[in-house]
């Protein structure tokens, strides 16, 4: 059996105005089913760029995202829906909550 996440050599580069910003530059790692993996850094290291296309939010410039075995990367859009849909869960930092519900019912919201 093979691992539940595979991502090879993930690089993400976006442009602001004149500047580029390599937020990702060869990332690589695997995680088996079962696993608890943290990602921590500090601010601007690239932690929710690795997590938006890790979740599928998000396409890698370069690399590969491999979720049980199935290269989901370049998967169009319906196909993505499908995979945020039955595979991963997010609550965002910032925004996207309902403010007038408690932390329980926000997380609770997608399951009605």
């Amino acid at each position: 059996m093979g691992n539940l996440l595979d991502i090879q050599n993930v690089s993400k580069t976006f442009y602001r105005g004149g500047d580029t910003v390599k937020a990702l530059d060869g990332v690589s790692f695997s995680l088996e089913r079962g696993t608890f993996a943290a990602v921590s850094g500090p601010s601007g290291s690239g932690k929710s760029t690795l997590l938006n296309i890790v979740g599928t939010l998000d396409r890698p410039d370069s690399g590969s995202v491999t979720l049980e075995g199935q290269g989901i990367d370049y998967f169009d859009e319906d196909k993505l829906e499908v995979i945020r849909a039955n595979c991963f869960g997010f609550i965002f930092q910032n925004f996207n909550l309902i403010p007038v519900l408690s932390a329980l019912e926000n997380v609770e919201m997608p399951l009605y």
